[in-house]
């Protein structure tokens, strides 16, 4: 309200002055007006690449975050193998411990065993073995006694070799599953520390994902800021330019005051005004090799061919308003050069839309014009 009051006031102070210095203030406030929508929607455009930045480094710290999920999923099940593994093998190795304990306590048995076998044949002597043997009632019984004896001592001997290689394959197997549990209990230490790291790192980006969010957050508050500000900057420049408009049109000069008074794209030839084309525009037929003209003054914006239109002649005449031009035989002008109302700048040729003869549209600001309304068709044939 406050703005449109102020516009209003603005608009006062125009009309008060001269209109050559109210116009002349319009365009500086306009030339402002829409310097200043530059910068905003430059600033708008950086803040809008700022968001979709954050949104892929937001995508990019999401899919980082469920793989670190499966990870320490992977790890903690990892380390859940492993210490089943090593416990089974606490379980085998108290096993051998306590089978290495019983042979070795066997072991000691059948060695105190035979000690106080050979202590009592030492005991007896020699003399007492042969009195042992030879008391014998004949040959084979003395032969059975000494095989009896020679049969005991190798007994002794073999059950404690086997015992002693028992005890050593025993032993190594103790020894070697000592090693095996110590490496799972390597590997689950080193299983732990790695589960916490990936926990530590998945905690670190949850942060800054955290961060990115708000970040984004903040600036698609600016761009809403900035759309808001580019919006009102847009109306201000609306309103400038009505008013601009107005006091042209007052003053007789400008192209919105030329409603009804522009010279034709061609000075001879039949306007057809079949609207079956579906563009808007106005053909007009006109001999081959026809002086085609600046209907106003303006910039060349456009030349170069346009499928469906031939050769095509756009000019900006300035405020929004565009004059076109179609189905030339020739073009005489470049993009970015000024001409002025009643230049030639093609000759009229032929086509699919009117043959021969030209295309014409007027446009403002996007929206077609209907042609025969701003143009001075006096002296003209009006086919319907």
């Amino acid at each position: 309200m406050r703005q449109r009051l102020a516009l209003a006031l603005a608009f006062v102070a125009f009309l008060a002055a001269s209109p050559s210095q109210a116009d002349r203030s319009l365009s500086v406030e306009i030339k402002r007006q829409s310097q200043k929508l530059q910068e905003i929607e430059k600033e708008l455009k950086h803040h809008q690449e700022r968001v979709v930045a954050l949104e892929k480094t937001k995508e990019s710290i999401t899919k980082e975050l469920e793989r670190l999920d499966r990870e320490i999923m992977e790890t903690w099940q990892r380390l859940k193998e492993i210490k089943h593994e090593w416990t089974k093998k606490e379980l085998e190795l108290e096993r051998i411990r306590q089978e290495v304990k019983k042979a070795k306590r066997r072991s000691e048995e059948l060695r105190s065993l035979v000690e106080k076998r050979l202590l009592a044949l030492e005991r007896f002597g020699t003399m007492g073995i042969l009195n042992v043997l030879f008391s014998s009632s004949s040959f084979p019984e003395l032969m059975a006694r000494k095989t009896y004896l020679q049969v005991i001592l190798n007994k002794d001997k073999e059950q404690r070799a086997e015992f002693r290689r028992r005890l050593r394959v025993l032993m190594e197997k103790e020894h070697e599953l000592e090693k095996t549990r110590m490496e799972f209990e390597r590997l689950a230490r080193e299983m732990e520390a790695q589960a916490a790291a990936l926990e530590e790192r998945r905690q670190n980006r949850l942060l800054f994902l955290k961060e990115i969010k708000e970040q984004k957050e903040k600036y698609m508050a600016l761009v809403l800021e900035l759309d808001q500000a580019k919006e009102k900057v847009k109306d201000i420049i609306e309103e400038l330019e009505a008013e601009q408009e107005e006091l042209e049109a007052s003053s007789g000069k400008g192209f919105a005051a030329q409603k009804g008074k522009l010279i034709p794209p061609v000075l001879t030839g039949t306007i057809l005004l079949n609207r079956r084309f579906g563009r808007g525009g106005l053909l007009i037929s006109a001999p081959m090799g026809s002086e085609v003209r600046a209907v106003f003054d303006g910039v060349v914006k456009f030349t170069g061919d346009i499928t469906g239109l031939g050769k095509v002649v756009i000019l900006d005449h300035g405020k929004g308003y565009y004059s076109l031009v179609a189905q030339c035989l020739s073009i005489f002008v470049r993009q970015g050069d000024e001409v002025i109302e009643g230049d030639v700048i093609a000759l009229s040729g032929t086509g699919a839309l009117v043959d021969p003869g030209v295309y014409f549209e007027l446009r403002r600001k996007g929206a077609r014009l209907r042609p025969e309304r701003w143009l001075d068709l006096k002296g003209f044939r009006i086919k319907r």
